[in-house]
């Protein structure tokens, strides 16, 4: 079931302010990104950087931390092998609404 409102002057300043706001948090992830690569090029492999005081005193400012290893169920697979007990335990949730701004 679908309907369809017409809008008014504050929905339209709402939806051109998202769009704003998706755009420019977009930059700053690619801007993010970009800069976390470039300190990661100047630090090469190590693990921890360190500043020092005026009083001479190191201090840590910044780590790299590996995430851990994950395990992932491959249920392409199970399905492929077993679609029989696959088909008993498919759950079925339904989909989040999500707002899709016109271009």
């Amino acid at each position: 079931m679908t309907s369809e409102m017409i809008v008014n002057s504050d929905a339209i300043e709402l939806l051109a302010e998202i769009k704003r706001v998706r755009d420019y948090k977009d930059t700053l992830a690619e801007q993010e990104k970009h800069l976390v690569q470039r300190l990661y090029n100047i630090v090469s492999e190590h693990e921890e950087l360190i500043s020092v005081d005026e009083h001479g005193i190191p201090k840590t400012v910044a780590t790299w931390a590996y995430a851990k290893d994950s395990e992932r169920f491959d249920t392409k697979t199970f399905k492929e092998s077993n679609p029989d007990l696959y088909n008993e335990y498919v759950k079925i949730s339904p989909g989040a609404r999500t707002l899709r701004i016109a271009k």
